[in-house]
């Protein structure tokens, strides 16, 4: 395409077009991926960029343009149905509308993409393509710069699929592949050849290797079962040209041992992913909590938008809750939230659309591409969960509105006029006035909410408090801003707000420990013992792994007298959080032994478990100790150095791009005295920061998020009033204390 025609195309552009362009470059170039949703202002642009497309539609069905009706409406308004009746029977109203309100913006975005695709293909298929496009190549630049690092710095072997502290635009390394691949379909719509096959090269080149460093096993299920599902009936159609490779010639012998060694290579990389469990029992203590918080209502589940807080509050006591957004599974996500009812017509509307738009019923390449991606997407979310991904879900339903209008499933049609048509429309009006209401209400307070934590973080907490208090008076129902506002106001001096705070946190929340510890601490400090003991009770029923609570609440319990209860919250706080045997001089002597936790945390356990026995001074038996670098330490401790580098050698020889065993290295061989120049660097290149010095600052973080709410919180989430976790020198360093 020359200039001159590039410069005719835009001059021939109405206003109207360039802000539709403009607003779908903006979400999928930035606004609908994971950066903005911790940002309100952000969702906010969001929010009025779908009201306006969807209004734009709505408007030019009035004014007689024709609609879509499709063979999946029935299902697909069957499930609408479904969550809004788990809506109205929700545990937290406030926060399901809103949520609900998404849920129906989002499947209103099937017909404006059917039209979108119907009246300009070409825009289409480049606002979603080309921007995934642009987003990928730095991602995968910087990806490969860390395994450049890996072996400039000398690591050993080939840098591993999975290194420490990487992150993408779209989100988690896993996500990609769930991304650039249907994008890749939406990239088909582009009608000049010369930009569709630049785009497609582009993501075929950035995608496969992507797809590999993800180390997303759901994405190479995914793709493995839609190669399986593509290639049987192209190698039917082929079979008499597949039999003569039995007796192959040798551009066939080339070919095959070509490709025997890409994929050994490929095994290499993949096999220690595949076999690695740490995921699965993840994934495990996800699963669980979950179905408890579905047990609660198990017909009409919990209601939308409210998971991530009803799983931990589920999860059994002693137990330690995950953090998530998400089911990382999606029958179990629309089962916790929409019960049995929603789970059933989510898959009537899955078999439905499979039925009339598989790729067995597409007529075009694109549309055979699209039902395949679909099959892929569909079994990635038996393992991921990506619809809190504005974009992701937007993505997908282009995909769907690809194969749907590909395979003839789609008809168009004028709206009716007359009475029936107008009292549909008054209702519609009075559903979409319902909805935008709960999404003013969310956006309002999330700005607040930002405006009071960015505050925050510049330690002005008169201001906090006051943002952070017309933040939780707008929305009452999110329980992030009664936690932040906790902390802010503790820090601007009003105890009795904090506690109030604290108290409505806890009631919104109560599987939060972190506000239980808040609570308890203010309660302290207002001399209510009674309200100190229970909310300590739950903060170490509800805390969480590797964090402060336990600690915290075992001082708690020692205040007021309790040496029973608190000698067990600090057994807990050294088996969970390693920095305890470092951080707190215990009065007395609390018996280790072989004691465990009810999660198993195989390695993470035994190390702790191990500072614990030094922490008081019980025999360290390294026999005793499965896990080679924490083997290595424990004949460290006991002046057993031959063996300990043994073990050390073993640790990281099974675990190189693993964290602790380079600590180790780094540590130990400084302690025997030796240049750890080389240990520094492979250690920096696996944390994907420089290593810490002994005498680091530190500072306690200015905001902590939680990906769980997708909010940030001023400082670490606790108030003043509680310990923190900070060594002396720092961690890894402390370490050295416990070596002869």
């Amino acid at each position: 395409m020359t200039a001159d025609r590039v410069l005719a195309w835009a001059r021939a552009r109405t206003l109207p077009e360039w802000l539709a362009l403009g607003a779908a470059l903006a979400v999928f170039g930035y606004v609908g991926w994971d950066g903005a949703l911790w940002d309100a202002r952000y969702q906010l642009l969001l929010h009025l960029i779908g009201a306006g497309a969807i209004g734009a539609a709505v408007v030019l069905a009035i004014r007689g343009l024709p609609v879509p009706v499709t063979r999946v409406d029935l299902p697909l308004l069957a499930l609408l149905g479904a969550f809004a009746v788990a809506t109205a029977s929700a545990m937290n109203h406030g926060m399901s509308l809103r949520a609900y309100a998404a849920i129906a913006a989002t499947a209103l975005m099937l017909p404006v993409a059917l039209i979108a695709i119907r009246h300009r293909r070409s825009w289409v298929g480049f606002v979603v393509a080309a921007p995934v496009l642009v987003i990928s190549v730095p991602t995968l630049i910087a990806l490969l710069a860390r395994r450049i690092e890996w072996v400039a710095v000398g690591a050993p072997g080939l840098p591993p699929l999975r290194l420490a502290s990487e992150g993408t635009p779209f989100g988690s390394v896993a996500v990609p592949p769930f991304v650039i691949w249907p994008a890749f379909v939406a990239a088909g719509l582009i009608e000049p050849a010369p930009l569709r096959r630049a785009i497609r090269i582009g993501l075929v080149a950035v995608g496969i290797p992507l797809t590999i460093l993800s180390g997303s096993r759901s994405a190479w299920l995914a793709i493995g079962i839609t190669a399986v599902v593509a290639f049987v009936p192209w190698a039917w159609r082929r079979r008499g040209a597949l039999r003569a490779l039995r007796r192959p010639g040798p551009r066939t012998l080339v070919a095959g041992a070509v490709g025997v060694v890409v994929l050994g290579g490929l095994a290499a990389l993949v096999i220690p992913r595949a076999l690695s469990v740490t995921s699965l029992v993840y994934r495990a203590s996800l699963w669980r909590d979950t179905l408890n918080a579905w047990g609660t209502d198990p017909v009409l589940g919990i209601g939308p938008g409210f998971m991530p807080y009803a799983r931990q509050a589920a999860a059994p006591d002693f137990t330690f809750p995950v953090h998530q957004p998400h089911s990382h599974n999606l029958p179990l996500g629309v089962l916790g939230d929409a019960g049995i009812v929603g789970l059933l017509t989510a898959f009537a509307l899955v078999v439905t659309l499979a039925w009339v738009a598989g790729p067995w019923r597409t007529r075009t390449p694109t549309g055979r591409e699209a039902g395949l991606v679909l099959i892929g997407l569909g079994v990635g979310g038996l393992f991921e969960d990506l619809t809190f991904l504005p974009d992701f879900n937007l993505i997908a339903i282009v995909v769907a509105a690809i194969a749907l209008t590909d395979a003839g499933a789609v008809r168009w049609a004028t709206l009716p006029r007359g009475g029936r048509s107008t009292a549909l429309g008054i209702g519609g009006i009075a559903i979409a006035l319902t909805l935008g209401t709960a999404m003013v209400v969310s956006d309002a307070g999330g700005i607040a909410y930002r405006m009071g934590v960015d505050a925050a973080a510049s330690e002005n907490w008169s201001a906090a408090t006051s943002r952070l208090e017309r933040s939780v008076a707008i929305d009452q129902w999110q329980p992030s801003g009664f936690k932040a506002l906790a902390v802010a106001a503790d820090r601007a001096g009003q105890t009795e707000l904090a506690r109030a705070a604290a108290e409505r946190a806890t009631a919104l929340n109560p599987g939060d420990s972190a506000s239980w510890i808040n609570l308890a601490l203010l309660c302290q400090a207002l001399g209510d013992r009674d309200c100190q003991y229970h909310a300590t009770e739950r903060a170490v029923a509800t805390a969480q792994f590797f964090e402060a609570e336990l600690l915290n609440a075992a001082l708690s319990y020692e205040a007021m007298g309790r040496q029973t209860e608190a000698d067990d919250a600090y057994r807990r706080s050294l088996l969970s959080q390693r920095l305890t045997a470092f951080s707190a001089d215990w009065p007395r002597k609390v018996p280790i032994g072989d004691a465990a936790l009810e999660d198993d945390f195989g390695a993470l356990l035994e190390f702790n478990r191990l500072l614990a026995w030094w922490d008081m001074d019980e025999p360290i038996d390294p026999d005793a100790i499965s896990d080679p670098a924490t083997r290595a330490l424990a004949h460290a401790m006991i002046g057993d150095r031959a063996s300990a580098e043994r073990w050390l050698e073993t640790a990281l020889d099974v675990g190189r791009a693993e964290i602790v065993p380079w600590d180790l290295a780094v540590v130990l061989r400084h302690h025997w005295g030796e240049n750890v120049d080389r240990e520094l660097a492979i250690a920096g290149a696996v944390r994907g920061r420089d290593f810490p010095a002994p005498d680091a600052e530190q500072r306690e973080p200015r905001l902590t998020f939680d990906i769980g709410a997708f909010r940030a919180f001023p400082g670490d989430g606790l108030v003043a009033g509680a310990r923190r976790l900070r060594t002396d020198p720092t961690y890894p360093w402390a370490l050295e204390t416990t070596l002869p």
